[in-house]
């Protein structure tokens, strides 16, 4: 038995070398060209066409990364992503794993929205500006006041951006109360909703646990919401963590089913 823990662990070892290699010469080194190539096209082809090439990118470094952690992802649901249009992708949070997931396997185009401290990382930062994203700094009322008008600005011009409205990372896997306010952003533009369930990479990746374990992953993409069909915001906050909910049970049931 302590062989075997013994061969785990020097397994999981091995593939958090093989992750934090990946992400220094992936980010840094090829991050930095594709940020080149974006503003080659940006002179060549416009703005626009810089940001479809720099997110397509963004996606393909987020299905890698799983890859790089030999961890599958299970996709239910693809269909109910709008084809355009401005959306808020509301997912549960379980790991900093939830991050590359969503662009990498639901949509890549996506504002992003990072802590302050995140744009200390050059090329991290030119990525996140690239994108038309915001930087948040906690306790600074007039920048977070100055960032939510951007982000109206964002999704009324049609554009995508993600909420992880628990506020926090759920340490054992159960869906946290979503904040209250968290859907202000939808329901002051109409920006439809995306509920999003993500079950297994809090097993990946758990909090204070140094080693990455490989697993599966497991994403239900739930029918989108149309929020200036809801008469507040609380009803909107309500019907969107139920339905994450819902689709975290039909997951977990799923699964069940497969090992009887």
């Amino acid at each position: 038995m302590k062989v075997v823990r013994l061969l785990l662990g020097l397994r999981d070892f091995l593939i958090t070398v093989m992750g934090a290699v990946f992400f220094l010469v992936y980010v840094i080194v090829y991050g930095s060209l594709v940020l080149i190539v974006g503003a080659i096209i940006n002179k060549v082809r416009g703005e626009a066409a810089r940001k479809r090439f720099v997110s397509r990118e963004v996606g393909r470094f987020g299905r890698n990364v799983f890859r790089t952690l030999f961890c599958k992802v299970s996709v239910n649901g693809k269909e109910h992503v709008p084809a355009s249009g401005s959306m808020v992708i509301v997912c549960n949070h379980q790991s900093v794993l939830d991050i590359p997931l969503v662009p990498g396997y639901i949509h890549h185009e996506i504002a992003f929205i990072a802590k302050k401290e995140i744009s200390r990382i050059p090329v991290v930062r030119g990525f996140v500006k690239a994108l038309d994203g915001v930087f948040i700094a906690r306790g600074n009322r007039a920048q977070t006041a100055s960032t939510m008008r951007k982000l109206i600005t964002i999704l009324r011009e049609g554009g995508t951006i993600m909420l992880f409205p628990e506020g926090t990372r759920s340490e054992d896997g159960k869906l946290l109360p979503f904040k209250d306010g968290s859907f202000m952003l939808p329901y002051r533009t109409g920006a439809t909703v995306l509920p999003v369930a993500i079950d297994g990479t809090g097993k990946l990746m758990k909090k204070k646990r140094l080693f990455v374990r490989p697993g599966k992953v497991f994403v239900n993409i739930r029918k989108p919401l149309d929020s200036s069909t809801f008469e507040s915001e609380e009803a909107l906050r309500k019907t969107a963590e139920e339905s994450v909910k819902e689709g975290l049970n039909e997951t977990r049931m799923e699964v069940l089913q497969c090992y009887k």
